[in-house]
Order: C-alpha cells, then structure tokens, then sequence
C-alpha cells in the first residue's frame, strides 16, 4: 500500500473522476513514466491497490478462532497438556516455530516481578517477551509436572518422545509443531490453510489492531524492518482502499 501512495500520491489517485481515459490493468501496474503520467481510472486504481493487498496480506485467525483451536486439546493427557501450552505460547507471543523449536526451561526468567521469555531469533539476535498471563504460565507448570519434565535451566521447554521411548527424550522438533498446529486447527473446522507461521501472522495482527504501537510490536515480534511489521496492517489498508474508492466516485 505505501508503494501504492508513493507511486501515485493521494491528489492523483482522488483524481480519478477527473475523465482521464481508462488504464488497462497492466498499465494499472506500472508506474506513472510509464503510461504517461496520467491518473489512473477509478477501475484501475482499484485493481492495483487490491492487487497489491492480495499479495501482502498473510493468512491468520481471528481472536474467536484461536480460541476454538486452544480448546481442542485434550488437557487430561500428557500430549494434550504439551499441545496446548505450545499452541497457547505461541499465539500470545508470536514466535517462530524455529524459535519455539530452540526454547530451553532457562530462558524463562522473572526479573522485577515480571516474568520474560528470551528468544534467539533470526540472525542470532536475542530479543524478550513479556508473558502477561498466568494462564500460560500455568498451563506450563501443569505440563512440566505432567511430563516430570528436568527443571534444568538448559532442558528443553518442550519435548517429545523418540523411536526408543521413554528413555528417548527430545527437543520438540519442527514436524512435531507443524504437525499439532494442522491437528487442532482442522479439529477446530478452521476452513483456512493454518500453519505455524499463522499463529505469529495472528499474533502480529492482533497486536497491531489493539496497540497501534508499530515500534513496540516491531520489538515484539523481533523484526529488523519497521516496514516487515507495517505489513500486517490489514485493518488500516482495508480503510484507506475504502476511503480512496469513496473519493473516486
């Protein structure tokens, strides 16, 4: 979208009753130098911008369908306490299923009466997530208890078991977590195609609508660019698209 009003700024785009000739969607596409400079027709413009959404915009759940997916998970069981501590995990912090992969029981700390999760994210930068609800911390008491999982700083956060059994603990591995997210997701009757990186889509998402605070959930989110996070303002490009085809007629 911001290509879109760099490209084309706003006085031109509101332009488009003005009797300029149409523009096919192909010169819909290109910039001004090369289709003449001339604004775009209302039916042009609103192809390009739509067109540009559909590509930016990534699949994610809705505050009602995540809470549909957290209850599929049979929390009487060992797996179905582990699955719904890491689905709940990561749709309230929004990390990478590689992040998750990695998480060690030492890297959630409390510090000032607050608790954090510190993550190595991409290109081995170190970031921290406050973890503000106790009903996460405690779905993850209750499945470390479960699993008479190690307190060792350096045992993983979450784990499953290998071909030999129960002497062949494991790491959660990124399968397993892509596996669990398909699983509750379709038992749910999501009708959407959900995989992990969704639930850090969802996350972003949702975070974005409530705060508005780009900074804070750039840091969130561990994004190098303002501009990756700028990306999931769907509400936001939802509007403008509306407000520019209302100008145009």
């Amino acid at each position: 979208m911001s290509y879109i009003l760099m490209t084309y700024p706003l006085a031109m785009i509101a332009r488009l009753g003005s009797g300029a000739p149409p523009v096919s969607v192909s010169a819909a596409r290109m910039p001004p130098h090369q289709h003449g400079g001339r604004p775009l027709s209302a039916g042009a413009a609103h192809i390009f911008i739509s067109y540009c959404m559909r590509k930016k915009v990534p699949t994610f759940l809705t505050e009602r369908e995540i809470a549909d997916v957290l209850r599929q998970p049979d929390r009487t069981t060992l797996l179905g306490k582990r699955d719904f501590a890491m689905l709940f995990l990561m749709t309230s912090t929004g990390l990478r299923r590689n992040e998750l992969c990695q998480l060690r029981r030492g890297d959630l700390k409390t510090e000032d009466g607050k608790v954090w999760l510190y993550v190595w994210g991409k290109g081995g930068r170190q970031r921290k997530v406050p973890i503000a609800k106790i009903e996460l911390l405690e779905a993850l008491a209750q499945y470390w208890k479960k699993a008479g999982a190690s307190s060792q700083p350096a045992a993983p956060m979450f784990t499953t078991i290998g071909r030999r059994g129960a002497d062949d603990i494991r790491p959660i591995s990124w399968r397993v977590v892509r596996d669990v997210v398909e699983k509750y997701t379709r038992l749910a009757r999501i009708q959407k195609h959900i995989h992990p990186h969704s639930l850090r889509h969802s996350f972003i998402t949702h975070a974005l609508r409530r705060s508005g605070d780009l900074p804070a959930v750039q840091a969130l989110a561990g994004h190098r660019s303002l501009s990756s996070t700028q990306g999931y303002l769907h509400t936001e490009d939802e509007r403008m698209e509306r407000a520019i085809r209302l100008m145009a007629s």
